[in-house]
Parts: C-alpha cells; sequence; structure tokens
C-alpha cells in the first residue's frame, strides 16, 4: 500500500515581489546548511547515495559498511570514526569549484548576500567566497575564535561589514586547538548555552550581544539545512531573538523564509513548530528556488515582472557612472561591463535635457551613490581645457561633478580615449581646486586604455563597494 502523504499545508505564501525588494536592501542574512554544498550530478557523489549533503559524503568516507549513518554526530556518539579521522577526512577533500552545487555558486554570485552564515564546518563554502568576491575581499569568522568575533563585531558598531562568512558551529582544520568545530550534540548543547544564551564574558569568552542584535533584527533565508535535528530549531528560535528577552521576529511581514521541505513525520512536526513561533514561508526545493532566484534576482529584461523592483533598488548605494554625451557608447561599455561583475551602476542613457524633475533625480541619484565614477576622456579634457566656457554653454557632467563634490561622495575617476595623466590632473584642479591647497585629495584614476586596468579597478572596488555601510544596522 502506498503511503499516504501527510499534505501538511503551507499556510505562508511565498511573495517573490517582497523577497527581491528586501534581498536588495540587505534585510537578508543567508542560512546556509550541508544538503546544498555538493553538485549531486556528479558520478562520485552519486555513487555513495549522499544527494549533495556534504555531512553524508563525510560520513560515507569513514564507515564503508553501513551507511545508515547520516550525521558526523552520530558516528561520533557511536565510536566508529574518532575526531581526528573526521578532521582527516574533511583535509583531504578536493575542494574544487567543480565539486560545488552549481545552483549555490550561482546564488552567491550574484553578491547580494555579503553576510552568509553556515552551518558546515567543511572549507567548501571558502572556495566559492574566493571565486565570488575575490581572495582578501572577504572575511571567515568561527564562533569559536575570539579575535574574530571581536573585529566583526567592531566591524557591526561601526556599520562598516565585510563580506562575512560566518561558522555557526565552528570549522575544521589539522590543529584542533585552532580549529574548533562542533561534532556531537552534546557539543551543540554547550554552544547554544554557553554562546547564544549566555551574555557573559566568563572564562574569556567573547560577548557576542552586537553579533546576536545583528542576526535577530535580519530576515532568514535557510536553505539546506538539518531543520529535523532539534537543536536547530532551538537555534532558529535564539537566533531570532526568542532567549534575549523579547519575542522571536520573523513574522510574515517580516518575510521569514525556509527552504528544503520533505515528506517526512519530523518536517511535518517542524512546520508546524516554525508556523507557531515564527510565521515563515516554507518552499519545497532549495535547489530549484536558488537556480530560478539567480536569475530574476539579476534580470533587467523588459519583460520581467521584477525589473521595475531590481532597476529602483540597483542605484541605491551603488555607482554613478558620469560621462560626457558624445562618449555615450564608451560610456555604454563600462557600464555593462560593471553589471556583468554585478554592482549596482546608475546609467543615464536618455537624451540630457534641461529642467528642474530632471536635476532633482539626477542630484538624488549622485547622494544616494556609494562611488561616483566620473569618466574622463579627450573630449572631456578639451571641455576643462577651454578657458572661455561660460555657464551656459557648461556641459551637463559639470553639474554632476559639483553635486559629487558637495554630497563627498566616493569618487573613482576612470580615464579612455588617451585621456591620460593630463587628463586626470584636469579633473583633480576642477572637482578639489589648487594642487598646494588640496594635494592630500587628489586622485590618480585608473586609466582603462592600459593593460590590467580592468583588474586593477574591480579591486579598488571590491576593496570599497562591499564594505558594507549598512544603515538598517542600530546597536
Amino acid at each position: 500500500m502506498a503511503k499516504q502523504k501527510r499534505g501538511v499545508s503551507l499556510n505562508i505564501e511565498f511573495d517573490e515581489r517582497d523577497f527581491v525588494r528586501n534581498v536588495y536592501e540587505n534585510k537578508y542574512i543567508l542560512v546556509i546548511g550541508s544538503e546544498v554544498i555538493l553538485n549531486k550530478d556528479l558520478e562520485e557523489f552519486q555513487k555513495i547515495q549522499c544527494d549533495g549533503d556534504i555531512n553524508k559524503y563525510i560520513v560515507s568516507t569513514l564507515n564503508h559498511t553501513d551507511i545508515q549513518y547520516e550525521k558526523i554526530s552520530q558516528i561520533l556518539a557511536d565510536q566508529v570514526a574518532t575526531d581526528k579521522n573526521v578532521r582527516d577526512k574533511i583535509e583531504g577533500l578536493d575542494y574544487v569549484l567543480k565539486n560545488v552545487s552549481p545552483e549555490l555558486l550561482a546564488f552567491l554570485s550574484t553578491k547580494l548576500f555579503k553576510f552568509v552564515i553556515t552551518t558546515t564546518i567543511d572549507h567548501y563554502l571558502d572556495a566559492i567566497m574566493d571565486k565570488v568576491w575575490g581572495k582578501g575581499n572577504w572575511q571567515s569568522c568561527s564562533i569559536f575564535k575570539q579575535d574574530q568575533l571581536q573585529d566583526l563585531q567592531n566591524q557591526i558598531v561601526n556599520k562598516k561589514i565585510k563580506p562575512t562568512l560566518f561558522y555557526l558551529f565552528g570549522q575544521s582544520g589539522k590543529n584542533p586547538i585552532k580549529s574548533k568545530f562542533v561534532a556531537t550534540e552534546n557539543d551543540a548543547i554547550k554552544l547554544i548555552a554557553n554562546n547564544w544564551i549566555s551574555n557573559s564574558e566568563d572564562e574569556g569568552k567573547t560577548n557576542i550581544s552586537v553579533l546576536k542584535k545583528y542576526i535577530s533584527d535580519k530576515r532568514l533565508l535557510a536553505l539546506g539545512c538539518k531543520f529535523d535535528d532539534w537543536y536547530f530549531r532551538f537555534f532558529w528560535y535564539s537566533l531570532k531573538g526568542g532567549l534575549q528577552g523579547h519575542e522571536p521576529r520573523g513574522k510574515l511581514a517580516d518575510g521569514e523564509v525556509a527552504i528544503s521541505w520533505r515528506d517526512t513525520e519530523s518536517d511535518d512536526n517542524l512546520k508546524r513548530y516554525l508556523d507557531n513561533t515564527n510565521y515563515v514561508s516554507i518552499l519545497p526545493d532549495a535547489r530549484l528556488f536558488m537556480k530560478e532566484m539567480s536569475t530574476k534576482l539579476m534580470s533587467l529584461d523588459s519583460g520581467s515582472p521584477l525589473r521595475n523592483i531590481i532597476m529602483k533598488n540597483r542605484h541605491k548605494e551603488g555607482i554613478f557612472l558620469s560621462y560626457h554625451g558624445p562618449d555615450f557608447l564608451q560610456a555604454f561599455n563600462i557600464f555593462q561591463t560593471l553589471c556583468k561583475n554585478n554592482y549596482n551602476v546608475w546609467f543615464d542613457n536618455v537624451k540630457l535635457y534641461s529642467g528642474d524633475k530632471y536635476n532633482d533625480e539626477i542630484q538624488n541619484a549622485i547622494a544616494h551613490c556609494k562611488i561616483f565614477m566620473p569618466v574622463i576622456s579627450d573630449k572631456v579634457k578639451s571641455n576643462l581645457q577651454n578657458t572661455n566656457l561660460t555657464a551656459s554653454a557648461e556641459p551637463y557632467f559639470l553639474k554632476e561633478w559639483r553635486w559629487a563634490r558637495q554630497n563627498k561622495r566616493t569618487v573613482m575617476p576612470i580615464g579612455i580615449n588617451d585621456a591620460g595623466k593630463a587628463g586626470f590632473e584636469l579633473f583633480n584642479n576642477y572637482f578639489f581646486g589648487d594642487k598646494n591647497e588640496h594635494e592630500d585629495e587628489y586622485l590618480t584614476g585608473t586609466d582603462l586604455t592600459k593593460s590590467g586596468a580592468w583588474k586593477d579597478l574591480l579591486k579598488k572596488l571590491d576593496d570599497e563597494y562591499y564594505t558594507n555601510n549598512d544603515p538598517s544596522i542600530t546597536t
């Protein structure tokens, strides 16, 4: 007799438009679990039927005679393997991108999730973060490393957070002292009790109240987590502030999302728990969700129902590309390259015209941009060299420069069409004033006609652009 599905109704509908809007407004923290780490279509993972779950894969390499074990905690509790065996297996894995979930890689490559929590202890997400952000442009933080925790909390207080991968249960490494991680359920209890319930600094522990508040004030998007683990339910509740003296946030208006649903009794029970405490949306397939949303989050197609939301939010805290009208084609190529590298860019390709409404729109865009990027060309250089230039004949880009200066935007000039050093010098003289008085403000700029210039520019952009100035942070 075929097993009857339990058919627990999903009471909270997923609002796609609301999700996209809030992702762009930096209101989500991504929580990544073991089930979505590996590329489950690879033959080596299909052979042992791990379904792309990194924990199942690690356990299978430790226990060839009995595949019933799915969790490292189980195999250690039953003494089938030792802590050293687990470490050696994890350190011996091949952390190459072909082994990781293509859906997860695509999802993180949108660069829209700057704070990622992982419940895993391996290094696959390190490889993904290196690919997405570039080595040195992101930071790793383990719950067990006090110096990293303190540095992260200082960044939160200062509202400037680098792209972060937070190891919720620690991270494996050859050195058991320097790389501590949760191995058994007792370890999980101790972690929750000592770090997420207590606010003390006993035994040299770092008080993580700033980090807890930062997480509880955000919305959680959980992908591939082990929701059937009782301690994850407990941890979900504590993450949302329930253990810090107030009821957990995450009601329907706050857009909580949990992914990965199976027709099991434990998941039915979990669904009821989440409904009663957090009112989250629950969707059935984490990998399909990532695959579809990766495209939708970045789509600027005219037919996309989310295009207006994306266009509106891509202008916020992004790059304002300021160019002279005759340089439109070159500027448009720059715009496309920046967009392909997942930067939010304001680019006005409408014929410039006068009018207070248009001026207000441009001034507002400049006031809310993170980086002001003037394009310096030979035509711009000629304008700056024209000593007979009158106010009525002033090209519009000079107005944009003045507004950027008034708003004290971060400025990154770029050069095209042989503008060269002389073009940057003229820009600096116009933008900042006499060099004798403002030499410390003068900018060298990036000449895009030189070899390797784009690589250098993207590195500079990553350093400035992805240091998250999060206005939603309150401490």
